[in-house]
């Protein structure tokens, strides 16, 4: 569990450097910042309070959710339905990719995954699933929400976390 943590940790640290364009410095603080054992105080908002469902709401304006499964996965079976109550509770728009052809009862009709897909999302390290990505609309920047199966509250978190770093970097602009 503190893996799979320190992992995304990283990878929304690499991903918000990448968003940002900012120096190495920067980058270096922001993955400290971003670890989820050192969470700053103001991701700590409760997940149902109204500051939090305004923070996740502003991310609809100009982010899609992107979404990878395997019928066969069993995490992505139990997954799959906190991923839709959440898209419907937040009205995100979204593309979901099944990587076997398969759909989910959550998620009847998914879009076909291909390799150069799957590249510009996963780069050369293995595919792992279930994956939550958002993407800009206009820049077409991606930032990784999760990997591997998550709770409603525990998606709510991440999703904060990574709309007060946005937040934060306009902030600064």
């Amino acid at each position: 569990m503190i893996r799979r943590a320190l992992i995304f940790s990283l990878m929304l640290a690499i991903s918000t450097h990448l968003y940002a364009k900012e120096s190495f410095m920067d980058f270096a603080l922001q993955a400290k910042k971003t670890q989820i054992t050192q969470v700053k105080p103001k991701t700590l908002i409760k997940p149902y309070s109204p500051y939090a469902n305004r923070d996740i709401l502003a991310l609809r304006k100009n982010w899609i959710v992107i979404f990878f499964f395997s019928s066969s996965c069993p995490h992505c079976r139990v997954f799959a339905p906190v991923m839709a109550k959440f898209l419907k509770d937040y009205g995100f728009d979204y593309r979901d990719y099944t990587l076997d052809a398969m759909p989910l009862p959550s998620f009847k009709d998914p879009l076909p995954v291909n390799r150069k897909l799957i590249q510009a999302f996963f780069g050369q390290e293995p595919v792992h699933y279930p994956a939550v990505f958002i993407i800009n609309k206009n820049t077409l920047s991606g930032i990784p929400i999760s990997v591997g199966e998550l709770t409603y509250p525990e998606l709510m978190h991440r999703f904060l976390q990574v709309a007060h770093i946005l937040e934060s970097k306009n902030a600064n602009v």
